[in-house]
């Protein structure tokens, strides 16, 4: 061949390919290469930023891989590992491997800073601080190093790495005496290098608590803020614990403070918009801050279109928006419009909203949210216990105490829902949906006068609520006004024509005012605008049977038990039409069923009786 066997050549392959895509190239944006090696630019997807910085951050990873046998920033999925990269410290070398020189410490870490402007100039000052600490000489490339007697054996290290792997990750020393924040070193007389490692150490620390104190974490960020000011990444970041501490409002102001022109101004924009459409608030008067996030990085932007889609109701482009992005935000916004879409899918909601959380993302209204899709599941216990704890993050919130508060009535704990709304009204007086529900619960629990005040007090506040005007027409017909219930269901009608619902209450209560063919003629009409409704055909078939249509009442139980085949309703209505048919076997078992489903129905001693009657009648004819 003509070449020198006897030499090994590197060759880079580049990325793989999936064969068959029918392109050689990837889109404008897309993230490549392994998720640990990542540099928070490349995360961000901040093509403007990468150069020769991004290269030493992941010389970086690499050296602290060879030295320790672990990659810095690591996860259990991908996410996690660039939420790794983008927000947490590299562990300290010297916590992991205790015989590193400090000064290697100082060289490895200088390649992982957050900021590109922040890091070693270039490789090849890494290359040569690296010989420097193997001379025990300071490192000279770096002027924010302070000067440290190097140990030898850094050659060793470099060769056996490896096998100090699994060694305990650092922990931040506790505060001594002296400044409030870190009482051990003095706030006066100190270099800038101290000052440095003062304030990295409180965001270390504040990084730590983060999940368990994220009030006390941005404490300690802003302590560090207080030293170097200029630290917006840092100021991204104290933003996101306040918004988990409850303190959207502080939040944004941490973000809105980022100058317009700084790189991290985008990304602040960003999440105030997240925090606005979270908290399911106006969000028109941030559209341009998302327009800042939008001329930013291509992932930025994209997210940023997402949430102004979802701002307009417009869900089909906001999904379009989020295909292919990864990282918590990601969830957060799919879990966002799964949930504000009518049509959205309540599962993927909750799954999404898992996964922000599991991450460490959790602000109160991440939690309200999960609670409302866990609600639309049937998981009552899952919703309480995601609304409980929004409400311990932030107590003052009406909209939390209104759901749980709904979520608490529907599962039966009809105190507990009327506590909790009395409390969502104390915190928003004119509460309109609160009002609605309330008077729902009054109803449940008995208290007709309650009811009826809440209903009049909510369409006073707001007449063109439908559910207002059911509300109080329930409260009516339990009181005995069937004409005022009557009432209120047609201007339900006015104001939401079509509403098979309002179609089949006004049905209804014609039937339990006495008068079963006006009954029978809108329960028609309901069943028209809602084929196949088995509680409507239970209903018709009460109304047939009063004005002695036994074979329309027949038609309609069984149409009902189609549908509901355990509607106790359903098989005493189809007991009674074939007992009056003849069909004495069908109809016994049609009672018997019935007494089955529901033994505690109020008319229970009176259906004994018939199928006492019905069983005597065919005991007679054998």
């Amino acid at each position: 061949m003509g070449r020198n066997l006897d030499t090994a050549f590197l060759t880079d392959f580049g990325l793989a390919k999936t064969v068959g895509t029918g392109s050689r190239y990837t889109r404008t944006g897309q993230t490549l290469g392994t998720p640990g090696f990542l540099s928070p630019e490349q995360a961000r997807g901040d093509l403007a930023s990468l150069g020769p910085a991004t290269d030493v951050w992941s010389l970086g990873c690499v050296l602290h891989a060879m030295l320790t046998g672990q990659i810095p920033f690591a996860g259990e999925s991908p996410a996690a590992a660039v939420a790794a990269a983008l927000f947490s410290e590299p562990p300290r070398l010297r916590a992991m491997r205790p015989d590193a020189p400090r000064d290697l410490d100082l060289v490895v870490r200088a390649c992982l800073r957050k900021q590109p402007a922040r890091r070693a100039r270039s490789a090849a000052a890494v290359r040569d601080d690296l010989d420097r600490v193997l001379r025990g000489e300071a490192p000279a490339a770096l002027p924010r190093w302070r000067p440290r007697a190097a140990l030898a054996g850094l050659a060793l290290l470099l060769a056996g790495g490896g096998a100090a792997a699994g060694l305990s990750a650092m922990r931040a020393a506790p505060p001594a005496q002296g400044s409030r924040a870190n009482p051990g070193i003095p706030a006066q007389g100190i270099t800038i290098g101290q000052r440095e490692a003062r304030a990295e150490a409180l965001v270390a620390r504040a990084r730590e608590v983060r999940t368990a104190d994220p009030r006390q974490a941005a404490g300690l960020v802003g302590d560090a803020l207080a030293m170097f000011p200029g630290r917006h990444d840092w100021r991204v970041e104290r933003g996101l614990f306040l918004c988990m501490a409850g303190e959207g409002i502080a939040a944004c102001q941490e973000w809105e403070s980022v100058p317009e022109g700084a790189p991290e101004a985008g990304l602040s924009r960003l999440y105030m918009g997240l925090e606005a459409i979270g908290r399911r608030q106006n969000i028109a008067a941030l559209l341009p801050y998302l327009q800042t996030a939008a001329r930013g990085p291509h992932r930025e932007g994209l997210l940023a279109a997402a949430i102004a889609s979802a701002w307009i109701r417009d869900f089909v482009q906001a999904r379009r928006f989020l295909e292919g992005l990864q990282g918590w935000e990601v969830s957060v916004l799919r879990g966002l419009v799964e949930g504000m879409d009518p049509a959205g899918d309540p599962r993927v909601a909750a799954r999404e909203l898992d996964a922000v959380v599991a991450e460490g993302f959790r602000p109160a209204w991440v939690h309200n949210n999960r609670g409302v899709a866990r609600g639309k599941l049937g998981d009552f216990a899952g919703a309480e216990a995601d609304y409980t704890e929004a409400i311990r993050l932030k107590p003052d919130d009406a909209d939390y105490r209104f759901n749980r508060g709904s979520s608490r009535d529907e599962r039966g704990d009809s105190a507990g829902g009327l506590a909790d709304l009395d409390e969502a009204l104390r915190l928003r007086p004119g509460f309109v949906a609160a009002l609605v529900h309330r008077c729902l619960a009054r109803r449940t629990a008995g208290d007709l006068d309650g009811a009826l005040r809440d209903g009049d007090e909510a369409i006073r506040l707001d007449p063109k609520i439908p559910e207002a005007w059911t509300a109080r027409a329930h409260a009516k017909a339990d009181a005995g006004d069937k004409a005022g219930a009557i009432a209120d269901y047609e201007e339900v009608l006015r104001v939401h024509p079509g509403d098979p619902e309002a179609v089949m209450n006004l049905g209804v209560t014609r039937l339990q005012a006495g008068d079963p063919a006006g009954a029978e003629r809108d329960l028609t009409a309901s069943l028209a605008l809602k084929p196949g409704w088995a509680k409507a055909h239970q209903a018709r078939a009460t109304a047939r049977h009063q004005q002695g249509d036994v074979q329309g009442a027949l038609a309609d139980a069984r149409a009902a038990l189609a549908s509901e085949p355990d509607m106790a309703e359903a098989h005493l209505s189809l007991a009674l039409a074939l007992e009056q048919l003849g069909q004495l076997r069908e109809a016994e078992a049609a009672y018997e069923r019935c007494l089955v489903i529901k033994p505690d129905l109020k008319i229970a001693g009176e259906i004994r009786e018939w199928l006492a009657g019905v069983r005597e009648k065919i005991a007679r004819g054998r």
